[in-house]
């Protein structure tokens, strides 16, 4: 059993659990209470804790080696936590290790001891734990039990209290969100003549130019607001409201801060005090100005009506219940040839040609019996007969209307004669324009200049496996063809609109087909234009291209799998030097481990901290090492993102600077300012990089001649928007004779090459948008360079913008 030490007495104990400064925020009460048991139970360690799941735990605050520790995630099962969040207070006084599994990473691990109490919400639920570890035996279990059972009613106390006070803040902020996105102003004022506001929402700023703080505290009378000759009329409506005990609702004037005159509705009521008397009067005043202005404006509308009735160049009618012809006007009249007033009073009938004339009393009566008909509320064409006796095509738009509760019938009547024989020569037209449109081999369409389907042909139709009524008359971007997404419905929609302003819009889009598969289109939309060049409808035209797609993604997959392949095979030719990068801070945290060990056994612990610092550090670089080693490692899809390119480029050298000390190698890495960020696959590019700075490695040490081995690697801007990455070696350049197969696959001068790694790269560099290359230097060695186009973002509307800046 380990020693004990000498325990505090009982007053001093409490006195240093009570230390922690009142008024402190939850996470420096919570570390400063568990500072203070560890210091005053001698403890290594000490935790608040909450309960995630029934098998997982948190740490909210923790204390470890005098000072604060990390949060952690632990496992319950087989901890002396589970015996406490099962059972309640729980004391290990020795031997906790023997008791309980304690591994790295449990909190327990090296101590001795261990004291725990569960910690309860308002309805006694044990939602966490208050946990104090101590490096060695327990002198008095008893009172140490007592103080973490102290302190855990303390943590509760103080989770609840903030928890409360941040529902409370939740409540009053949403609160003032809903009084501040009011169409209006909510309002108390008192209830007296001058009408003081006590209390006025954000809206009252909007509504009067005034702020609460002007509006409230006396500084400003609504009374003062009022157009005076309002005045009187809305003192008298509230008094005699709040007299009778009803709200009250009024509309009048108030002028702004600015003199502008506005209309207002103020509904309230009075609110009485606690000896029931109305001491204030609350409710909510809202602009009425646009109210009180349609009003004047519909007087106006109708003598506007009128004069547009009579001067209309379509003929306008209107019928009683019964039929009855009470109004029309002079296009009508003189469209069925009579004179003016001559059709008034007489029945509707007189217009209609037989055999349609004798139906048409009983079509109004059943109309008027049941309320159904063919053609009341919409518009279709019918024949009409004139004063004459001649038989006219007419459309004709026909509704029913109520004037003072009685029923009553409108008609607007147009002229189709001529428009009826256009047709009937357009049609011809038509059938041999169809013959021709149906038999195109591709997916054809014609839209509007706006983006209704006009036209689909034969085999539109047939692959999709709809009719025309299922898409004509559409938007293109929501007919059944598609496989509808939110992205692709945005992206028809601005190639219509760049093709009706005269342009040429491309894209791919996916189609279910009648069998259920999916189908990959190449989609173009182009304007034909008249002979004033006015675009008058679109035409599109899709091109089956699936299997295209499908080799593509075969080609694209084969690709990654031979540059994984490749990566594998320049991470073993890096193993050496790999080994070598690990080795050193495993080395270095042995040492470290054993300087501790000595200082503990010593009883030397002023250095502990620093010894673990640098544990830690040694610790981390050899994990950011295996880190890089994984990623170079995996294999999975081809993920762009946007990125710093300087980033990409930096964990390539750091990945390739482990080789390049075996060899004595130096690697120079120039950081280019003010790049634009790419969007790449971070992986695929540093593989890239890794390549050409080993290629570059392997040329430097092959010439012998060079004193000073340095490879050199540089970021910087490019034209149009690129970023250039360049990889310059001092070694023996490429010979003439290997240029024009140096990018070809598996032609390669290495004795162990696979012959794979500049096709690889140049595959990645293409596929990226880009392009590698590479040139003889005049002072020796080859500088190998290749390009990232930038990263593009796009407006709200669909236009490409500049590239992304920092």
């Amino acid at each position: 059993m380990s020693a004990v030490l000498e325990p505090l007495r009982p007053s001093q104990q409490v006195r240093e659990l009570s230390r922690v400064v009142p008024g402190a925020t939850t996470d420096e009460l919570l570390h400063g209470l568990l500072e203070n048991l560890a210091s005053i139970l001698r403890a290594k360690r000490a935790y608040v804790t909450r309960i995630i799941d029934p098998t997982r735990s948190r740490t909210i605050a923790s204390w470890e080696d005098g000072r604060r520790g990390p949060v952690r995630e632990y496992r319950i099962g087989g901890t002396p936590c589970e015996a406490v969040i099962r059972h309640g207070v729980q004391v290990v006084d020795c031997e906790l290790a023997t008791r309980y599994e304690m591994d790295e990473f449990s909190l327990g691990h090296g101590c001795e001891s261990f004291v725990g109490s569960p910690i309860l919400d308002h309805d006694g639920k044990r939602i966490g734990q208050l946990c104090v570890f101590g490096a060695r035996a327990l002198n008095d279990p008893e009172m140490a039990s007592a103080l973490v059972s102290l302190a855990a009613v303390r943590v509760s106390a103080e989770l609840e209290h903030r928890a409360h006070e941040a529902k409370l803040t939740d409540e009053r902020r949403r609160l003032e969100v809903l009084l501040g996105n009011l169409p209006g102003m909510a309002y108390r004022s008192d209830y007296d003549p001058e009408r003081t506001m006590r209390f006025a929402s954000e809206g009252c700023q909007a509504l009067t130019g005034f702020t609460p703080a002007e509006l409230g505290a006396g500084k400003k009378y609504w009374c003062s607001l009022v157009h005076k000759d309002d005045r009187g009329f809305v003192r008298e409506a509230v008094v005699g409201a709040v007299a009778q005990g009803r709200p009250f609702e009024i509309q009048y004037r108030i002028l702004t801060r600015d003199g502008a005159q506005k209309w207002v509705r103020e509904r309230g009521c009075g609110v009485a005090n606690e000896r029931g008397a109305v001491r204030w009067l609350e409710g909510f005043i809202s602009d009425a100005t646009a109210l009180q202005e349609s009003e004047a404006a519909l007087a106006r509308s109708e003598a506007y009506s009128s004069a547009i009735v009579a001067t209309a160049a379509e003929g306008i009618i209107t019928l009683d219940a019964q039929g009855v012809i009470e109004s029309a006007n002079e296009a009508l009249e003189d469209m069925f040839g009579y004179e003016r007033g001559e059709l008034l009073g007489k029945p509707v009938q007189v217009l209609v040609p037989e055999p349609y004339r004798s139906r048409h009393a009983a079509h109004l009566e059943h109309y008027a019996a049941t309320g159904e008909a063919s053609i009341m509320g919409t518009g279709r064409e019918v024949p009409a007969q004139r004063k004459d006796g001649t038989v006219f095509p007419i459309y004709l738009a026909a509704s029913e209307i109520s004037v003072d509760g009685e029923q009553r019938f409108a008609g607007i009547v147009r002229d189709i004669s001529d428009q009826k024989a256009a047709e009937d020569s357009l049609r011809s037209a038509e059938r041999r324009f169809r013959a021709v449109f149906d038999q195109q081999y591709q997916l054809a369409g014609i839209l509007s200049t706006t983006g209704e389907v006009l036209e689909a042909n034969e085999k539109s139709l047939e692959i999709a496996g709809l009719e025309s009524d299922e898409v004509i008359g559409r938007k293109f971007w929501d007919t059944p063809w598609w496989c509808h997404s939110s992205e692709l419905q945005s992206r028809m929609r601005d190639a219509v609109r760049v093709a009706a302003a005269g342009g040429t819009e491309r894209f791919e889009a996916t189609c279910r087909c009648a069998d259920g598969e999916l189908a990959t289109l190449d989609v173009s939309i182009r304007p034909i234009k008249d002979k004033s060049g006015k675009v008058v409808f679109l035409v599109t035209e899709s091109r089956d291209i699936t299997e295209q797609k499908l080799a593509e993604e075969e080609a694209r997959q084969h690709r990654e799998r031979i540059a994984h392949v490749s990566r594998l095979s320049t991470l073993g030719e890096m193993a050496a030097g790999i080994a070598h990068e690990i080795n050193q801070p495993l080395t270095a945290i042995s040492l470290f481990a054993q300087a501790g060990r000595r200082l503990i056994e010593t009883g030397n612990l002023a250095k502990m901290g620093e010894v673990c610092t640098k544990l830690n550090e040694h610790a981390l670089r050899a994990s950011d090492v295996v880190e890089r080693m994984q990623t170079m490692a995996r294999q999975g899809e081809t993920m762009k993102e946007v990125v710093d390119c300087n980033d990409v480029i930096e964990s390539a050298v750091r990945l390739a600077e482990s080789e390049a000390r075996i060899h004595d190698i130096r690697i120079d890495f120039e950081k280019g300012d003010k790049l634009p960020p790419v969007s790449v696959d971070g992986v695929q590019i540093q593989q890239v990089a890794l390549n050409l700075l080993r290629n570059a490695m392997e040329a430097t040490l092959g010439n012998d001649d060079r004193a000073e081995k340095t490879v050199r690697i540089a970021t910087r801007a490019g034209d149009d928007g690129q970023v250039e990455i360049v990889v310059a070696d001092r070694g023996g350049g490429v010979p003439e004779d290997r240029i024009d197969k140096l990018f070809t696959p598996f032609s390669t001068t290495k004795k162990s090459g696979m012959g794979m790694g500049l096709s690889i790269s140049q595959a990645i560099v293409r596929a990226h948008g880009g392009n590698i290359g590479f040139r003889n230097n005049d002072a020796g060695g080859a500088t190998f360079s290749f390009t990232l186009p930038a990263a593009i973002r796009e407006h709200a509307d669909g236009r490409k913008a500049d590239s992304i800046r920092r």
